[in-house]
């Protein structure tokens, strides 16, 4: 039977893994982004922000890339097919309602080209981007 001191250390130590697990899953997307910005740039494309949030959604990137905006969600997994499934309708909600606030703050850009793009990336590293997604609830 365990005491309260050592109930106490093993909860402290599973949260203290967590926090580890959580850092190590930031840092990677993070890792990924940066990865993201640099296959864009090499295309041309000028970074305007990173992780901007607007309500309840995030949008990890976007650039303005010959007259267009690009919003783009980066999606990080083990593999590419994980990743280039990654989003859901609701993350496709958000993604959209966070563009709309991101054109409403900046009305330079309202009537500029938009588009979605989404970049999947692999624990190996390799990065696929697929330009002008449709989210899944959209025919």
């Amino acid at each position: 039977m365990k005491t309260q001191a050592a109930r106490q250390r093993t909860e402290k130590e599973t949260l203290a893994g967590r926090r580890t697990d959580a850092f190590r899953a930031d840092a990677w997307g993070r890792s990924a982004e940066e990865a993201v910005v640099e296959v864009y740039q090499r295309r041309g494309a000028r970074l305007k922000e990173q992780r901007v949030r607007r309500g309840r959604g995030e949008i990890d990137l976007v650039f303005e890339c010959a007259g267009t905006m690009v919003f783009v969600e980066v999606k990080a997994r083990k593999n590419l097919r994980d990743a280039l499934h990654a989003i859901t309708a609701q993350k496709w909600r958000r993604l959209q309602s966070a563009a709309l606030g991101y054109i409403a703050d900046h009305p330079e850009i309202t009537d500029m080209d938009c588009r979605f793009d989404l970049a999947a990336v692999s624990a190996a590293g390799e990065i696929e981007i697929v330009e002008n997604i449709q989210g899944p609830d959209e025919t």
